[in-house]
């Protein structure tokens, strides 16, 4: 079994109006047949989130909750499908584009 590979980049970008702070998850290398790696690139509420699907396509989906994206990443090679909460909680439920 294929153990994931996880990349967390966190970027305080700090003003004398407001402080914000941005976010990257990447996860890769996934045990899954549907699903080839994801990224999440936005503050810790809402972002966009790319996923590369087994088949080459590359989609981005718009205004994607940071804990959606954290829940998707513990699903990774877990004994429950990867491609289940993703049709369930991701594919329809955001407005998405075809990227490649």
């Amino acid at each position: 079994m294929r153990l994931p590979s996880f990349t967390c980049i966190i970027v305080y970008m700090k003003t004398a109006v407001k402080t914000k702070s941005t976010t990257t998850l990447s996860v890769s290398d996934i045990d899954s047949e549907a699903i080839s790696s994801f990224r999440f690139m936005g503050d810790y509420q809402f972002g966009t989130m790319e996923v590369t699907f087994q088949s080459g396509a590359v989609y981005r989906y718009h205004e994607v909750p940071y804990i959606t994206v954290l829940t998707m990443a513990t699903w990774v090679n877990g004994e429950n499908s990867l491609g289940w909460y993703f049709n369930k909680f991701v594919r329809s439920a955001y407005r998405y584009e075809l990227v490649a």
